[in-house]
């Protein structure tokens, strides 16, 4: 049974649009289109920005973010994964939720203008299970926002829905001037996945 299942989410995985456009294009990932989607509806990232890209690896969204910061800006990823080199871009292994990660980070570069989240958890399938990790992290991710994130700054996560995100989105309602709810077209059809865009950090 699990070879069936394995070969399944192969199949469709490689006969994905998105998969191949990014194979065609050189992207490190779909994930690319996703914030492509969210850059094109709501300019998250322009020229000269820091931006830190949490769970980084394979760097699909490093990629993008250091195209539109350009020269004149700087992308900080980290992952507790390794990454290829991406063009302009300062990778850190590691778990930024951790002090002595954070210490690396703030050493690169002390506030952030952005930061972008695409950490999920591993999935089991079981909702009971998955729902409590990705809300985990995601309380995680927002907490590092008091630390490094400026004001005005903006936060861009992934999250899932189930019981626990409305509190969640209540929480980071609280920290930005303005939040949206965006489901990209490049998620895949069968995914809970969601992602909060908060723009304008309270501090």
């Amino acid at each position: 049974m699990y070879y069936t299942c394995s070969n399944t989410w192969l199949s469709r995985h490689f006969s994905d649009k998105f998969v191949k456009e990014s194979k065609r294009f050189g992207y490190r990932s779909r994930a690319w289109f996703k914030l492509d989607e969210m850059q094109k509806a709501n300019n998250i990232i322009t020229s000269g920005m820091t931006v830190l890209d949490l769970g980084s690896s394979p760097g699909g969204w490093s990629q993008y973010a250091s195209q539109k910061v350009n020269n004149l800006g700087h992308v900080i990823s980290c992952d507790i994964k390794p990454m290829l080199e991406v063009s302009k871009v300062s990778f850190i292994l590691g778990d930024a939720f951790k002090k002595d990660v954070l210490k690396k980070i703030c050493k690169i570069k002390n506030k952030v203008d952005v930061i972008l989240c695409d950490i999920a958890p591993n999935i089991t399938g079981i909702t009971e299970i998955d729902h409590p990790k990705c809300i985990s992290i995601n309380y995680k991710a927002l907490n590092l926002c008091k630390y490094i994130l400026l004001k005005n700054g903006k936060f861009i996560i992934k999250s899932f829905n189930g019981s626990e995100f409305k509190r969640y989105y209540t929480a980071i309602k609280k920290l930005f001037k303005k939040t949206k709810i965006f489901k990209p077209v490049a998620s895949r059809l069968n995914s809970q996945e969601i992602y909060i865009i908060a723009i304008g950090y309270k501090v």
